[in-house]
């Protein structure tokens, strides 16, 4: 990296729009590019995920911005020391759209967000309610959240916190991954930004 602070990386999006295994592509192309990757997720891997099913509201928000704390001190920071590239599955835009809708009111959501790092460039990963349902429905568990909200409210949420973001100075990078697309070329078409957001670098 020559010091220079890497670039970082969030993708979000509803639940059961595809984004772990385009991810898993993702990562690939960017290596192949000559780029280091440090790929890493929320909730952090020292989460307890029971948290989320036994915890609503304000409660579970506070646990996650907890988390939240610890995964950027402990490894997004020191990861932009040390890689080109910073990708987290899961960053602030999704909290502002599940907790929202778990009843926190979305100022209260973000007074415990605000203090932490932006993304340089935030993918918004959508689907059709259709295929998102189609997804949600080949799952052999489902969470509160599944149970709880619909699509059509997630990608309406999301639509509003993108909006958000954009206001800050977030480049926000819209990604469709809907069953007619391949992997592939998802994932190339999210490999392309960061590449060249990377080349605007002086």
């Amino acid at each position: 990296m020559s010091g220079r602070r890497g670039l970082f990386v969030a993708v979000d999006g509803p639940k059961h729009v595809g984004k772990t295994t385009v991810l898993d592509e993702l990562v690939l192309i960017l290596q192949a590019a000559g780029l280091t990757v440090l790929r890493t997720k929320e909730p952090s891997s020292a989460f307890d995920l029971s948290n989320e099913q036994a915890h609503t509201g304000v409660d579970l928000a506070r646990l996650l911005a907890d988390d939240r704390a610890e995964h950027v001190a402990g490894t997004i920071v020191p990861g932009l020391a040390e890689h080109d590239v910073v990708i987290t599955d899961r960053y602030i835009a999704s909290m502002l759209v599940f907790q929202v809708l778990d009843g926190v009111p979305f100022e209260q959501v973000w007074a415990m967000n605000e203090d932490f790092p932006l993304p340089d460039l935030n993918f918004v990963m959508t689907a059709s309610e259709d295929t998102i349902n189609r997804r949600l429905d080949h799952r052999d568990v489902q969470t509160r959240f599944d149970r709880q909200h619909h699509a059509a409210r997630e990608l309406a949420q999301y639509r509003t916190v993108a909006g958000f973001l954009a206001g800050l100075g977030v480049r926000i990078v819209k990604i469709a991954n809907d069953d007619d697309v391949t992997l592939a070329g998802t994932a190339t078409a999210m490999a392309e930004p960061i590449i060249d957001e990377i080349g605007r670098r002086p």
